[in-house]
């Protein structure tokens, strides 16, 4: 098998990748666009809620660290604030 070029023919795949501007590091299909948008909404919604759940006085956590369960909200994403929520809390 050779490393020859293949003839690309315009309107294929392959010919759409070569004529993107290499300049433009940003090239987001619209439809991967509109797929990370519920994601990150739901992320965000997660996060705000549970570091107010967290901040209330009354809250009491496992391990007894309000510090390190903010920690886990807040960089271990969409996952952090599930564990907290499942695991973190001691119930009332």
């Amino acid at each position: 098998m050779t490393n020859a070029p293949r003839d690309v023919c315009e309107g294929t795949a392959e010919w759409r990748l070569l004529a993107t501007d290499e300049r433009d590091p940003v090239n987001i299909d619209s439809t991967l666009l509109l797929l990370l948008i519920p994601i990150l909404v739901i992320q965000l919604g997660l996060l705000i809620w549970g570091l107010y759940d967290l901040t209330r006085p009354e809250r009491a956590v496992k391990g007894g660290s309000k510090v390190l369960w903010a920690l886990v909200i807040i960089f271990i994403n969409i996952i952090g604030p599930i564990i907290y929520f499942l695991f973190g809390r001691e119930e009332a």
